[in-house]
């Protein structure tokens, strides 16, 4: 993996580079290993981009023990993986509004202390609440990801600072 770090206006940002999948999955757990209980993280990308690759980092980051294999709940729209904080998968594809998501009980998620990822997080920002996590994926070619973390509030900060410090994660910085 290698780092880019920069600033946006008012937060802070933090890329890597993934070469393939299990870069993907290995930075997803480095972010688990630093999340807290309640926190907040909305994924944005494209089909195939890495989103549910990078979930499952997380749950593995976190010491969740899913009860199945981490999967896209596009369906389901909503996968709990259990652990010491739980983590709770949404996937807001098929969701048309941001109210059909809050009907899911997404605040009662929010206060019950795990951590929520939710895919599609773009389709339904105005649910979110101000301090998150963003993180966001671009295709790169064949299997390289560009995957950007933005920060949004002081424990946000706080949590990139950590992942910035993770030599062995991180590879030449860009």
């Amino acid at each position: 993996m290698s780092l880019m770090v920069g600033n946006r206006e008012d937060s802070k940002s933090f890329s890597v580079i993934t070469k393939g999948p299990a870069d993907t999955q290995a930075f997803g757990a480095c972010v688990g290993s630093v999340l807290f209980p309640g926190a907040v993280v909305g994924l944005v990308g494209e089909l195939g981009a890495g989103k549910t690759c990078f979930v499952k980092g997380v749950a593995y980051g976190v010491n969740a023990t899913p009860d199945h294999e981490v999967t896209s709940p596009t369906f389901a729209l909503l996968h709990e993986y259990v652990g010491s904080p739980s983590v709770y998968h949404f996937d807001a594809y098929r969701i048309d509004t941001c109210s059909e998501f809050t009907a899911l009980g997404f605040d009662e998620y929010l206060e019950a202390g795990g951590i929520v990822v939710v895919e599609w997080a773009d389709q339904v920002i105005e649910a979110f609440p101000e301090q998150r996590l963003m993180v966001s994926f671009e295709i790169r070619t064949g299997n390289e990801r560009c995957i950007t973390c933005v920060a949004y509030g002081a424990a946000y900060d706080a949590l990139l600072e950590k992942l910035r410090s993770y030599d062995t994660m991180v590879g030449q910085t860009v």
